[in-house]
């Protein structure tokens, strides 16, 4: 099964969480999983419930009144689901029980994410801000008339694989220095151990690096992964986002 997160999920007379199969998702992909509960007294729920939204949210915002004119708040829907899996069957006693469910994500839904920017930063240097997201979440809810509502929630991770991702690329770079000086050129190869990359994968790649050519040594080698996003409305391009999520400096 995938990750448990038992946050929230303890009430007054026991704990209600659910599981899923996987850790993340792809569009189109079925969500599998099971509701947990634990009584710890005789309890009689009246249904039990999930409920699936995507949301997809942009907020731009400048920082001066002459960039004000140009605020954004843009939020859409990609998807509403709500489904009873359980009806009351009459008084459950004291011990463990287990609910499963299954539901259908879009076919073209868009990745998860969320970007925020250095609010510090943009204020030294007087840009405008963007807050961006794109969001899945599932709840699970039981209701009784012993104890009322109980509900757990939790984000749902979906990731558009790209089958297309480059395994191995080369670069050569000049070497010039702020005067026009030239030193050279330096070719980099790089081999990544695959093409594609999933959640929690351990990214590994090799870098050879042909100085030979160059007038220069190599005294540190950084290696960095990026998530580029671009924000747009309609008419208008807002921003290209570079998101840095790993850094390996050897």
């Amino acid at each position: 099964m995938g990750k448990t997160i038992e946050k929230n999920a303890n009430f007054k007379n026991g704990m209600f969480y659910f599981v899923t199969d996987k850790n993340f998702y792809q569009p189109g992909e079925t969500v599998t999983g099971d509701i947990k509960m634990r009584f710890t007294k005789a309890m009689d729920p009246k249904n039990i419930m999930i409920e699936v939204k995507g949301r997809e949210r942009v907020k731009y915002t400048g920082l001066s009144k002459d960039i004000r004119a140009n605020d954004v708040y843009q939020k859409s829907r990609i998807m509403d689901k709500s489904e009873v899996v359980y009806t009351s069957k009459g008084v459950k006693q004291p011990g463990d029980y287990t609910v499963p469910f299954t539901f259908k994500l879009p076919a073209k839904c868009p990745s998860s994410f969320n970007y925020m920017e250095d609010q510090s930063m943009l204020k030294k240097v007087k840009l405008a801000k963007c807050h961006s997201e794109v969001k899945y979440t599932l709840k699970a809810a039981m209701d009784s008339k012993d104890f009322g509502l109980v509900e757990f929630k939790e984000q749902i991770p979906v990731i558009k694989m790209d089958k297309a991702g480059k395994k191995n690329f080369s670069q050569t770079i000049n070497l010039n220095n702020f005067a026009g000086r030239k030193y050279g050129s330096t070719r980099f190869d790089v081999e990544n151990k695959k093409a594609v990359f999933t959640p929690s994968d351990k990214m590994e790649t090799t870098v050879t690096i042909d100085n030979q050519d160059s007038g220069l040594d190599v005294e540190k080698l950084e290696i960095a992964f990026y998530q580029q996003i671009r924000l747009s409305k309609p008419g208008n391009q807002i921003k290209g986002l570079d998101r840095e999520f790993t850094n390996l400096i050897g």
